[in-house]
Order: C-alpha cells, then structure tokens, then sequence
C-alpha cells in the first residue's frame, strides 16, 4: 500500500496543467496499482509467463477507465507517461538498491518495455473503442433513410396506381372520377407530411 501512495504522490507533483484532462482519483489509484504489478513482474515477484495474459487484461481496463473518465486519446497517452516517468523516479530512488548498479538497469529496461507494452495495447483498445462508437453512430442517419424510403414508398405508389388508373379511363373515353382526383391528392400530401417530419427530426 505505501508503495502505491508513494508512487501515487510523485505522479500528483509531476505539475500538469489544470486544462489538460486527468484521470478521476480512483482511476489513478488503480493505474498506480497496474503499474505497480508490472514492476512486479520485472523484479522477479510474480511469474513472466502470466505477464501476456495479464497484459490484455490490464489494457483492457485501462481503455475502459478512460472511456469512463472520457480522457482523448492524447490525454490517455500523457497521463501513463506521467505516471510511467514517476515509476521510473521511485524505483531509481530505492526500491531497487538491494540489487547491484548492472541489475538495476536491466531490470528498469524491461519494466520499462513492459509498460511500454501496456501502453501501446491500452492504446490501441482505446482507439479501436473510439472507431467503434463512430461507426455506430454513423449508422443513425442509414437507419433513418432507410425507414424514410420504406415510409414514403406506400403513398407515392399509391399516387402512381391511382393516376394510372385515370389515363387507362380516359384512354377508354370515360370521364375522370373526383374521388380518383381526391386520392392521388391525398397520397401526395402523405408523402409531404413523411418528408417535412423526417426534416424537423434532429439528425
């Protein structure tokens, strides 16, 4: 727990300007902890072989965590850099002197790699969220077209058959009906009707 504070308080004295967006206090308690069990793994206290799994697992929620704080893309980047460089500072400040100088510097290469690692994947899942919810959203105006032309099929055929009708009577000598008249009419201002309520609709 005191590691986690620690890194928790190096991250929060890092300055980032006000304006740039942050993760909320829980997200960044659970980034730490994330962090924290990558250094794990590279320091030899939980087994390398889980590190692949548990990096699609630590990826993914970090995507999710910045969805839910609905940090872009670029402010997702800086914040893991910010708290990746705080790491940095720690385990050069002393989590690592029982070791010798040679075993410090590879071991901060390959947590650092590792997070790296993390880095890119959570990235990319957050990407790949992000074009999903465009694509959805994209689909919206398809949807309404779509049902605009099945709506606006029924009456402006009907108009057609009608005034059809009407050419093969007169064609045949017989008077034009009002009634026809009044139908095609009405199948017209159908149509209108359908068009001037999908336009006042919101896109």
């Amino acid at each position: 727990m005191n590691r986690r504070n620690d890194l928790l308080n190096a991250w929060d004295t890092r300055g980032e300007l006000p304006e740039v967006q942050q993760f909320s206090s829980d997200s960044r308690e659970q980034v730490a902890s994330i962090f924290l069990e990558v250094a794990r793994f590279n320091e030899g206290k939980n087994p390398q072989s889980q590190f692949k799994s548990s990096l699609t697992e630590w990826s993914g929620s970090l995507a999710c965590m910045a969805g839910a704080d609905e940090l872009s893309v670029a402010a997702f980047c800086a914040e893991l850099r910010s708290c990746q460089l705080s790491l940095v500072e720690l385990l050069l400040a002393g989590y690592l002197d029982k070791v010798e100088d040679a075993d410090i510097a590879k071991t901060l290469a390959h947590t650092m790699q590792s997070i790296e690692q993390l880095i890119e994947s959570s990235t990319r899942k957050l990407k790949a969220s992000g074009e999903e919810k465009e694509d959805s959203s994209s689909e919206e105006p398809k949807v309404k077209v779509k049902t605009l032309q099945h709506e606006i099929r029924t009456p402006l055929q009907g108009a057609l058959l009608t005034t059809e009708l009407m050419l093969e009577d007169a064609q045949q000598g017989d008077a034009v009906q009002a009634d026809d008249i009044i139908a095609v009419r009405r199948s017209i201002e159908t149509a209108v009707q359908i068009l001037n309520d999908f336009a006042e609709k919101p896109q």
